[in-house]
């Protein structure tokens, strides 16, 4: 259940009937324990992970890590490591009187919280990681943070973490930057290259590492301007970078469960078949009817 030191979501190549070389290792997973988020169970992304012979798999569900002793279990049965893991909703903001909303978006006035993917390094990382996820949801850290996200939606009820609680229980896990949604992607989005600066020289002292994530949404502009920012951010600090591919569905034919999964938690929009994806099963993407002409993987080649 320990993670690897070195950044090992940072390379792809097909080799042959599907299956990918051993230089990719997929850092940000989701299983249906990522409720209203995630298609597919532990085992089947653990299956599907040996059938395209990575030699590893992280699972990163979203707010909890209730999946994670059936994923481990699961993973060695299949005979690859387990990188056990959680994307959490972090707040940046030590401040329990703010109420907050979930899944990175604001409303009603309130600050959005931000995603961060934590992964376990040891068997410290993993007690460190039980107890921050329990000290977020019932405020028993002894400080400042904690509490349910309130609202509706996949974030609803899900433990908020906030700076105070990952410099307690920070050692022993690795950090990256996060998804568009996270701190750092966010403020640069925004155009506000000096505090996202700060955010990340923060944010790196509390774990034993800490990597820039590079997260693949497509060739759209907006996307490539985001890693390149990202990029530009990780070496003024001189910090590593990891590439994800955020993986929701183990299949491609799982997509159209995904979006009805997805439309479950906000009623009334279901995502047309062909909008551009912003999440992927483990296959990496490949060109289809529904997607750009020149598909590369460029975020996800050897950095």
């Amino acid at each position: 259940m320990t993670c690897p030191d070195g950044p090992v979501g940072a390379g792809v190549r097909r080799t042959g009937r599907g299956a990918v070389s051993a230089a990719f290792v997929h850092l940000h997973v989701h299983s249906h324990f990522s409720l209203l988020d995630g298609v597919g169970s532990p085992a089947a992304l653990a299956q599907e992970a040996r059938r395209l012979g990575m030699p590893a798999l992280a699972l990163t569900d979203l707010g909890w890590a209730h999946g994670a002793v059936a994923f481990y279990r699961a993973a060695r049965e299949a005979g690859i490591q387990p990188i056990l893991g959680c994307e959490v909703l972090f707040d940046p903001v030590d401040d329990p009187a703010v109420r907050r909303t979930g899944g990175g978006r604001a409303g009603g006035g309130r600050a959005p919280l931000h995603h961060l993917t934590l992964l376990v390094r040891d068997e410290t990382g993993y007690r460190h990681l039980n107890r921050l996820l329990t000290a977020a949801a019932t405020g028993s850290a002894g400080g400042p943070g904690g509490g349910a996200v309130g609202g509706g939606g996949a974030a609803s009820g899900l433990p908020r973490v906030t700076p105070a609680l990952l410099q307690q229980f920070g050692r022993g896990l690795i950090a990256l930057s996060g998804c568009p949604q996270g701190q750092v992607p966010a403020l640069l989005r925004a155009g506000r290259w000096d505090e996202a600066v700060r955010a990340a020289a923060e944010q790196r002292d509390w774990f034993d590492a800490y990597y820039i994530e590079l997260p693949y949404r497509g060739e759209g502009e907006e996307a490539r301007r985001l890693v390149g920012s990202l990029l530009r951010l990780a070496r003024v600090l001189d910090l590593p970078v990891v590439a994800t591919c955020e993986v929701h569905y183990p299949r491609p034919q799982d997509a159209v469960a995904h979006r009805i999964l997805r439309a479950l938690g906000d009623p009334g929009r279901l995502v047309p078949p062909c909008t551009p994806p912003t999440s992927w099963p483990l296959p990496p993407p490949a060109p289809g009817r529904c997607r750009p002409r020149r598909w590369r993987l460029r975020f996800l080649l050897t950095l």
